[in-house]
């Protein structure tokens, strides 16, 4: 076994999932959309937040800001929709 799992594909919120997250924001609907496992929360073209591995997260000033935690995906998914009707 390698040391490293994730040398294919990488599932967890690195700066390149990032970038390409906020590409695809770019010419997604407001909604909730997934890119490798990642929920994240698109209004106007822009990621307002995401969850990732138990974690709300919120781009704020350039950088991505804990705002919250969540329990399922259930609770994540109500979690993101909120920022849908809130910003």
């Amino acid at each position: 076994m390698t040391d490293n799992f994730f040398t294919k594909v990488d599932y967890f919120l690195t700066k390149e999932n990032q970038h390409i997250i906020s590409e695809k924001a770019k010419t997604k609907v407001d909604g909730i959309h997934s890119f490798r496992g990642i929920k994240y929360c698109v209004k106007s073209g822009k990621v307002v937040a995401f969850r990732d591995r138990g974690k709300i997260y919120e781009p704020i000033g350039g950088y991505y800001i804990l705002v919250g935690y969540y329990t399922d995906d259930d609770d994540a998914t109500e979690i993101l929709k909120s920022y849908i009707r809130n910003k």
